[in-house]
């Protein structure tokens, strides 16, 4: 059984949703007012420094235009 890395998946999650905001050709700023997640929230995020709420994610795919599925499939 593969061991549990807070950290890493984090890490993961943070960095797949800065991939797609770029793909997108989203700043930062484009991210937040799409989807009401504060800046400096979506970079800490991005950088896997904190763990977001199911919601918060919620509001990030309708912001990035992506399904859930599609920013924690990395």
């Amino acid at each position: 059984m593969e061991k549990f890395n807070e950290k890493e998946i984090l890490k993961k999650l943070g960095a797949n949703i800065r991939s797609i905001r770029k793909s997108k050709g989203l700043t930062l700023e484009d991210a937040s007012i799409h989807s009401g997640v504060d800046t400096s929230d979506i970079g800490k995020i991005e950088r896997g420094e904190i763990n977001l709420a199911y919601t918060t994610l919620y509001k990030l795919s309708i912001g990035l235009d992506v399904k859930v599925k599609d920013l924690v499939d990395y």
